[in-house]
């Protein structure tokens, strides 16, 4: 069942995104080998990239300190010089700070959005949580659109998008 679901996931991205666009999965390493065979028919070109989050979470057995991003390109995604390797290291936004159990950290965002889409460019978040993509949109001049179906984070998302606007707002009267 979940194939089918992440199947009709990447045809439904491979339809909306621009032949110049690009996609980012975060995933990890049991879910990573099911997404590139998926993603690999809608993308001319997928690059894992290692999130190094400079921690792990304590428990049994081996704990997970990295999360694995696939990166695909459309068709005629640009060539863009990050001039970065593909290990990133942010750290994970601690346990009790977090707003969504799978929050990622702003700076890992905006480093994404500003490598990969051009100021005014539109970034689709289908799984937007409480909203840090939307904030890593606003503070870097992207066009954000995000959907989340828990109606609790979406009301989130919204506050927080809203606040990273009106931040932009006052700092641009200054």
């Amino acid at each position: 069942m979940l194939e089918h679901f992440f199947r009709d996931w990447f045809s439904e991205c491979s339809r909306i995104l621009k032949q110049t666009g690009c996609l980012y999965v975060f995933c990890d390493g049991q879910s990573y080998p099911v997404f590139y065979a998926l993603g690999y028919e809608w993308c001319k070109r997928i690059v894992p990239l290692v999130w190094d989050k400079q921690v792990s979470i304590n428990g049994y057995s081996w704990r997970h300190q990295h999360e694995l991003i696939l990166f695909g390109e459309k068709e005629k995604y640009p060539a863009v010089p990050t001039g970065d390797g593909d290990i990133l290291k942010h750290r994970a936004v601690p346990v009790n700070d977090r707003i969504h159990p799978a929050e990622k950290p702003l700076a890992l965002l905006k480093s994404l959005v500003t490598k990969s889409v051009p100021e005014g460019g539109m970034v689709l978040d289908g799984f937007a949580g409480s909203g840090a993509t939307g904030v890593a949109c606003i503070q870097t001049g992207r066009n954000f659109i995000g959907c989340e179906i828990d109606a609790g984070y979406a009301e989130i998302a919204r506050r927080r998008c809203r606040e990273a606007e009106e931040a932009i707002s006052l700092t641009a009267g200054v």
